[in-house]
């Protein structure tokens, strides 16, 4: 028996080693203590990686005999063994200022102006690459939360350009503040839009988007110490302090890479936001740092992160003048993450208008219970959680858990483009669209299966959804027990064929273009029997027709719309 127990727990300690397992640490500084927030760590010999949140905590899949690599540019490279973690999950960097070089070089007057130029023609000049990207971000208003969101998206970067920002999943909180929303409806555009070689029209703007003649007249440069490898430039406006970024810039000396860029503005005139109505803002200040450096060197970008603040001013009219309320300070902090370069997620399998902001993405899409739970982000640092935790008493979370999607109060800013299928509940049309009255199509159904495939490791898993898109379909006929009958054996009929491709797909384990040919075959035949309903059910007129229809329905769904809508005869 002592045999055959140390066999076994050799196996086990075997099989362990070799499985991938979630470790957590910290990052601090070796001689304060802080935390080092954003530090790039990654697995020696893999191109899986991760950053720490700001309170310097990072999550990180590995096996026990990898190595991870900590970088954080200012400090010495690390190298720490996975099992080290075991005894001491603190990982001190210590800092590379005893390297720094003195700048004492004289350079001509073009001198650091031309080595800018080589920067952005460096960064101009890369190949487009696809990654992953998560984006999260917190809003205060006078200290106190009113919103967290969390989105996951499909990046195309180019230099310093996010070519495409395709939308993957997300999930929001809110509370009011004074009884009214405060949202970043749209921010995920406005970080598309900051590229550091355009110039912008939602952004002050930055030397690495002027010629050398511009540079030269906008802005004073200068060379700050930094270790023998690197170029540490300053960039300060000479004029237009409120239309320009100040900040620094580091570059690799050898290849004219950029490192990493620090911008700020204070009270900017440029930006991306707006007041409502009658309402103002005040003061605004931005900063946005980006990073492209990782373990082995110059990279793409790694990550951005950001902070703006602004004063809202409430006004109002009274007495025939404008009056104004006492101004809030809101404050929003951000980081959006680019990792897995060159495998990007599967995009959902939905029609949409990708042109919609955040909120109504977030509102549209279901929620994934399995794509949050194996999703790689940012650990939530304590004054997240807290955020959240206030959100979940005092206002509200979507998509935060399964059957949080009840979006009561939601509509308040966000119109609700989509109803997910259920059993408990029918729909109902009220109202109708009096735009479209003279519309030669008197009315439009649409339903569609939503489906989210996700690889994780070697095995493919799927989510779906039947759900009735409420934004293009309208009526301009009569509104009666019929139609909503019609409309809904019509919902019904896409419920059947997914339960039909869900038994499809249970049979065994499928690869990605299994499934989706599966699912092709799904859509085309729901579409095919909608449409045959649709003609024969003539709006609910031809009763025969709605028979048969609420039959098929019955037998799959066990639901019958006719009794349900006092439609016996």
């Amino acid at each position: 028996m002592r045999t055959i127990r140390f066999l076994m727990l050799f196996l086990l300690a075997g099989i362990s080693a070799r499985a991938q397992t979630v470790w957590q640490g910290v990052v601090r500084d070796a001689e304060d203590n802080t935390p080092l927030g954003f530090c790039s760590v990654g697995v020696r010999g893999t191109d899986r990686g991760t950053v720490t949140n700001e309170d310097g905590v990072f999550s990180i899949s590995a096996k026990s005999t990898d190595t991870l690599a900590f970088y954080y540019l200012g400090y010495k490279k690390k190298r720490v063994p996975v099992s080290v973690l075991l005894k001491d999950t603190v990982v001190l960097l210590r800092s590379s200022a005893n390297n720094l070089q003195e700048v004492t070089i004289k350079y001509d007057e073009e001198r650091l102006y031309k080595i800018l130029l080589a920067c952005k023609k460096q960064l101009e000049d890369r190949k487009a690459i696809k990654s992953k990207a998560y984006y999260q971000l917190e809003t205060k208003i006078n200290d106190k939360p009113v919103e967290v969101l969390e989105c996951y998206y499909n990046a195309v970067v180019k230099g310093a350009t996010i070519e495409k920002f395709q939308y993957k999943n997300g999930r929001v909180g809110v509370a009011k503040y004074d009884g009214r929303y405060f949202a970043s409806m749209n921010t995920s555009k406005a970080i598309q839009n900051t590229d550091l070689t355009q110039e912008s029209t939602y952004l002050p703007n930055t030397p690495l988007q002027m010629d050398l003649k511009s540079m030269m007249e906008q802005y004073k440069l200068s060379q700050l110490p930094s270790d023998e490898n690197i170029y540490r430039i300053a960039f300060v406006p000479k004029k237009n302090k409120r239309l320009l970024f100040k900040g620094e810039i580091w570059m690799d000396k050898e290849s004219s890479a950029i490192m990493k860029i620090e911008m700020s503005c204070d009270s900017a005139t440029v930006h991306p936001f707006a007041a409502d109505g009658l309402d103002k803002l005040g003061y605004v200040s931005i900063y946005i740092g980006q990073t492209y450096q990782n373990d082995e060197g110059p990279g793409p970008l790694h990550h951005i992160d950001f902070t703006y603040q602004f004063d809202y001013i409430d006004r109002y009219k009274a007495d025939g003048k404008i009056h104004s309320k006492a101004p809030k300070r809101a404050r929003t902090k951000g980081v959006v993450y680019f990792y897995d370069f060159k495998r990007p997620f599967i995009a959902p399998y939905y029609k949409y208008d990708v042109s919609e902001e955040d909120y109504q993405k977030i509102a549209l899409l279901p929620y994934n219970a399995f794509f949050w739970d194996n999703s790689e982000g940012l650990m939530r640092t304590k004054e997240q959680q807290r955020s959240i935790d206030f959100l979940t008493r005092e206002g509200q979370l979507l998509n935060f858990k399964a059957g949080s999607n009840s979006k009561v109060g939601y509509e308040d800013f966000v119109k609700t483009n989509s109803l997910a299928w259920s059993d408990s509940t029918r729909v109902i049309i009220t109202h109708k669209n009096e735009d479209l009255i003279n519309n030669p199509k008197p009315y439009q159904l649409k339903a569609q299966i939503y489906m989210d495939v996700n690889r994780v490791g070697d095995s493919v898993h799927h989510f779906s959804v039947s759900v009735f898109d409420v934004k293009n379909t309208y009526f301009t006929t009569r509104l009666d027990d019929k139609i909503n009958c019609f409309v809904n054996i019509y919902f019904d009929i896409y419920e059947i064929e997914r339960l039909h491709m869900e038994d499809k797909l249970e049979e065994r384990s499928y690869s990605v273009e299994e499934v989706d040919e599966i699912y092709k075959r799904a859509v085309k035949t729901a579409e095919r029997l909608a449409a045959e309903f649709v003609s024969e059910a003539q709006l609910g007129d031809n009763y025969d027709a709605m028979k048969k229809w609420n039959t098929y329905v019955s037998d799959n769904l066990d639901i019958d719309n006719i009794k349900t809508f006092k439609l016996n005869r």
